[in-house]
C-alpha cells in the first residue's frame, strides 16, 4: 500500500551552491568598506577621518577629513 505525501524533497537540488552568492555578496561589501576606510586613513591620516562612506546606487565613495 502506498501513502500519498504532499512534501516531496528534491534530491537533486544542490544547497551548498545556493549558498555561495550570498557569501560572495557578504565578502564584496566587506572588502569593499574596508577598501574606504584603508583609502580614508591613507588620505586623512590616523585619526583624522571624519566620516568615509559608499553610495552603492551611484557606486561612489565620500571621505571627510577634519
Amino acid at each position: 500500500m502506498q501513502t500519498a505525501s504532499l512534501i516531496n524533497l528534491d534530491p537533486a537540488s544542490e544547497y551548498g551552491l545556493q549558498e555561495v552568492g550570498p557569501i560572495i555578496v557578504a565578502l564584496g561589501f566587506v572588502i569593499a568598506l574596508g577598501g574606504v576606510t584603508a583609502a580614508a586613513i591613507i588620505l586623512c591620516g590616523w585619526g583624522h577621518v571624519k566620516s568615509a562612506g559608499i553610495n552603492w546606487s551611484k557606486w561612489t565613495a565620500e571621505i571627510v577629513c577634519r
